[in-house]
């Protein structure tokens, strides 16, 4: 004897692994990040300028900013972060490197790593 659930029961089953499925893939990846919680950091090769950017609400926002701060036309942006530290380092013949961390001191060392020599010229958290 084979005893089956009433359809009302497996499709109700099945809608919800259908919506537990769905916030899986909604979620999966999602960062959500607290107000002011970015900030970026723009470079021009050209001139060796730079500019950057901290507590802003976006990602959008904080790169605006930093290409603005910048303030060349081929300004372009070389990273962003939210919540954590942001180094960027400066060297010979307008090279830079960046890094970020969960400490200021990470940041730079991973900024001189990349910049293969130079110093650092920013260094801050992104986020309030």
């Amino acid at each position: 004897m084979h005893f089956s659930a009433p359809s009302s029961i497996s499709s109700l089953a099945r809608r919800g692994r259908l919506v537990l499925l769905a916030l899986v893939f909604l979620f999966a990846g999602v960062t959500i990040c607290e107000a002011g919680a970015y900030g970026a950091v723009a470079i021009s090769r050209s001139t060796g300028r730079f500019g950057s950017s901290y507590n802003y609400d976006t990602r959008a926002q904080a790169e605006r900013r930093a290409l603005s701060e910048c303030g060349t036309r081929d300004a372009r942006v070389l990273t962003w972060v939210a919540n954590k530290y942001l180094a960027l380092a400066r060297g010979p013949g307008n090279s830079f490197g960046s890094g970020h961390a969960s400490t200021e001191r990470g940041a730079q060392r991973e900024a001189l790593h990349r910049c293969r020599g130079g110093a650092i010229v920013a260094s801050f958290y992104s986020g309030r």
